[in-house]
């Protein structure tokens, strides 16, 4: 019979496998959407400012944005604990934020003390 690629999220290094156990599931934080892949280096790590907990993952969907009032800098990041909230005094509506910058300093008159603040309103006026 013929040969059968391993469905996408998977890949397989094994020359004349006889079974789809030997198809490897993309690791956490990584996907592939390709059939037949024959390298781990076939899957590919999630953007920064998502991660993915998912294991085989065939598409760049299961990669999920890091919440508003965080962002993630990593590559191929598994957990929602690689996102970092914003520091005091800024916020950040973003989802799926990538860089520090992304968080918004307070606007002048304004102060915060609430780390990982997502909204504008979280920035209080000075009394």
């Amino acid at each position: 019979s013929a040969c059968l690629g391993c469905s996408a999220g998977t890949y397989s290094t094994i020359f004349g496998a006889n079974s789809s156990l030997t198809c490897l599931k993309c690791s956490h934080g990584k996907y592939s959407t390709l059939i037949g892949a024959d390298t781990k280096e076939s899957c590919t790590p999630c953007p920064p400012g998502t991660y993915s907990s998912t294991l085989g993952a065939s598409t760049v969907s299961a990669c999920l944005g890091c919440s508003a009032g965080t962002y993630s800098t990593i590559f191929g990041a598994n957990s929602s604990l690689t996102c970092l909230k914003c520091s005091h005094g800024k916020y950040s509506t973003l989802i799926g934020a990538d860089t520090k910058e992304s968080c918004t300093p307070c606007p002048p008159g304004t102060y915060s003390s609430t780390l990982g603040a997502s909204t504008v309103s979280a920035c209080l006026g000075c009394s």
